[in-house]
């Protein structure tokens, strides 16, 4: 009979160094968006979404409304990092899926904190981190050479980066599910929240197909474009390159000016390996 090898002390000891390390930079991380948040305007824009969560269920004493979604659109300047410590800045255009895990949850403790403060006169007494959804915006970001995304050379960066590009196709506006909420009808009380989904889920309990509050739907817009990088009408053939367009997902909370075919727009995003498909997630898009 064969036995599997152990792992040795050595290899458990640089384990838990590696994670002790990783755990230690997450905080780090949250302590400086959190200390970013409470001295920007931003935190008016948390505080405002929370007032009103409380509010709503103030008005109605509905059970479910405690499960409402919490929607915090959330407008980041670059300008105003400059006045911030420059791991800040550094992490949100090397690791933007990882700042934007951390702004959520920064949001939430303050969220979350907020409920607690008026408990006695709302009667909310705790909020879940999935009913929380952060509409990040970062605008102003600079129009560097070493920022830009050149799709010809077919290599797909991990961090923030700018495409600027002529706007050849996009889609009408289609509708994404932020959060549903279920509930179980056969009397077990479950409640269950699920993110960007409309599949019923299984009650835990009776392993039964629950049934959805529908009033407490959330959804948003959103536009799919395809940019053609600019480089290919001034110079459309060049030997040994070749040019591809850019598939961008931009929803409604992302830009301010009218989507027009033939337009010149300069796009600040990244792409999320996350999901599936070549689609770089805007986090802004202005009219050049």
């Amino acid at each position: 009979m064969l036995s599997s090898a152990s792992p040795s002390p050595s290899s458990n000891t640089s384990n838990i160094q590696i994670n002790n390390t990783t755990l230690s930079q997450l905080f780090i991380n949250q302590r400086l968006i959190e200390s970013f948040l409470r001295k920007s305007i931003l935190l008016k824009i948390i505080e405002a979404a929370a007032s009103q969560y409380t509010k709503n269920y103030q008005q109605t004493k509905r059970p479910e409304d405690t499960l409402a979604a919490v929607i915090v659109q959330l407008p980041f300047a670059y300008k105003d990092f400059l006045d911030s410590p420059k791991e800040l800045l550094n992490l949100t255009i090397d690791e933007p899926i990882q700042f934007m895990n951390a702004v959520k949850y920064c949001v939430y403790s303050l969220i979350r904190d907020f409920v607690k403060q008026t408990s006695s006169e709302t009667g909310l007494k705790s909020i879940d981190i999935e009913q929380v959804h952060v509409q990040l915006r970062f605008i102003g970001l600079p129009y560097q050479q070493h920022l830009c995304f050149d799709p010809s050379k077919n290599l797909y960066p991990t961090n923030l980066c700018s495409v600027l590009g002529i706007l050849t196709a996009l889609t009408e506006p289609e509708k994404c599910v932020i959060q549903t909420v279920w509930f179980c009808s056969t009397g077990c009380l479950r409640n269950k929240i699920k993110k960007n989904s409309t599949e019923a889920p299984q009650c835990n309990s009776c392993s039964r197909s629950m049934s959805e509050y529908s009033k407490l739907r959330s959804i948003q817009n959103y536009h799919l474009l395809r940019l053609v990088p600019t480089g290919f009408v001034q110079t459309p053939i060049i030997l040994d390159k070749v040019f591809r367009a850019v598939l961008v997902r931009v929803k409604e909370h992302n830009y301010n000016c009218k989507l027009k075919l033939g337009g010149r727009y300069l796009v600040t995003g990244y792409y999320d390996y996350n999901k599936c498909g070549q689609e770089f997630q805007a986090w802004n898009l202005i009219n050049i």
